[in-house]
Parts: C-alpha cells; sequence; structure tokens
C-alpha cells in the first residue's frame, strides 16, 4: 500500500494483528523486501509495519539534502499517519541511525540495532574525508569516488544526502536512550566491525547484544533463521 506523508508517496506493508506494533527500518540501499521473510515470522507475535524510506524502494526521494534528523522526523509523522504507538522499532544500518534518534527522543517502547551505522570511523580516508568536506562538491568525481565507499558510489541522486547521513555522528545520543534495547551483529560484518556493536551496548544502559556468527553485515539476509531465533528469545 502506498502513504502520503509529508508531501511523500511512501510504499509500506502491514502484516500480522498482533497487539505490538513493530517498525522496521532498512539499510541504505535497500528496501522493505530484503526484510519481508523476517517480518513474516515476526508478524505471529507482532503488526509489522515496513515502510521504503524516502529515496529508496520504490517511495518518493526527498526535495531537499536530508540528513539523518529529517529522516527521524519523516518516520516520527509516518507513525502517527499510520497509527503505529509505542513500537519495537529494528533498524538495520541506516535504518538503525534513525532508530537511535527515534529512540533518543522517546519514540521507541523498545529498539533493536542490527548492524547499526551512527558510530564513525575515524581511519585515514575518514580523516581526509573529513578535512576535504569544504571543498568536496569542487573535486573531480574520479577523487570522490576514491574518498567514498561503495554506498557512495552507487548512491546517484541520493549522494549529497549520502554525503550528508555519514557526517552525523550519534554516539551522543546513546546515552539519551531509556528504553530496552538489543543489539544485533553479524559476526563478520567488515562494513562495520562489531567493536562497534560494543560501544552502542556500552553506550545504551542495560542494552543487549547479541550476535549472529557467521553473518556479516545482513544477517536478515544471509541467516534469517538465526536472525529470528534471536529475536524470538529476547521477546521481540
Amino acid at each position: 500500500m502506498q502513504k502520503v506523508v509529508e508531501g511523500i508517496l511512501a510504499n509500506c506493508e502491514e502484516l500480522g494483528r498482533g497487539k505490538k506494533n513493530l517498525l522496521i527500518l532498512h539499510g541504505w540501499g535497500g528496501s522493505l523486501n530484503e526484510w519481508r521473510a523476517v517480518a513474516e515470522k515476526l508478524a505471529e507475535r507482532n503488526r509489522v509495519t515496513l515502510v521504503d524510506l524516502p529515496g529508496f524502494g520504490v517511495s518518493q526521494k526527498p526535495s531537499g539534502d536530508w540528513g539523518i534528523y529529517e529522516y527521524a522526523d519523516w518516520v516520527e509523522e509516518f507513525m502517527k499517519k499510520t497509527g503505529i504507538k509505542e513500537p519495537t522499532v529494528l533498524g538495520h544500518s541506516f535504518g538503525g541511525r534513525v532508530a537511535i534518534i527515534l529512540g533518543a527522543r522517546r519514540k521507541a517502547a523498545k529498539l533493536v540495532l542490527v548492524d547499526a551505522a551512527g558510530i564513525e570511523v575515524k581511519d585515514f580516508r575518514a580523516r581526509a574525508f573529513a578535512t576535504l568536506a569544504p571543498m568536496f562538491r569542487r573535486l573531480p568525481q574520479k577523487i570522490k569516488n576514491w574518498f567514498g565507499s561503495p554506498d557512495y558510489r552507487t548512491a546517484g541522486n541520493m549522494r549529497e544526502i549520502f554525503v550528508k547521513v555519514i557526517g552525523q555522528d550519534l554516539r551522543r545520543h546513546l546515552g539519551e536512550i531509556g528504553c530496552p534495547t538489543l543489539v544485533v551483529w553479524g559476526e563478520r560484518d567488515m562494513l562495520l566491525p562489531i567493536w562497534q556493536a560494543r560501544v552502542i551496548k556500552e553506550g545504551i544502559k542495560g542494552a543487549v547484544l547479541r550476535i549472529v556468527w557467521g553473518a556479516t553485515h545482513w544477517p536478515h539476509l544471509e541467516k534469517p533463521g538465526e536472525l529470528g531465533q534471536i529475536l524470538e528469545e529476547e521477546g521481540i
């Protein structure tokens, strides 16, 4: 189905009729489709809502160059529009960034952060990228691509949004999260190494960390059964 939220036509789906609300937010470059298998299992216990975030899947692109806070604002409005109250918010990667903001704003009853982005890595390329940020727009595209990640190189007309989003380190918000939080990480995640999972766990009071053994950055695609088992064990 489709909903118009803040002037953006968004694609979304609802599964299950459980009493608990569960909102799933996909990662950068993804869509709700990649979470459907896990969502169908979770729908046995929850009312599950999946949404293509603005600019992804078949949802319209934002009219401006949004950062993560604009995405969080939009998701709040989406929740109001669809009647989602006191949800568990599950966010993967980029969607995990949005989930962190929602948790810090007290808009979630529970968080599930799956290989969540938001803890920025200060390696050589990242430091150089930050140093060059003011002049980055004027650099030749080949040089931009050298500094950029695969997500940057494939971002297309979402590139300016991507650059803005990855410049927003969210670790200062971790201590503002007061709801129960489950951190789930792929053991072999090379995009967001597992030390970042530990930073998030330590930053959120009472957070629980579970590992999906043998999975990389996409445990919902590589190990959906194992991920589903962990979620069930943790009461999701």
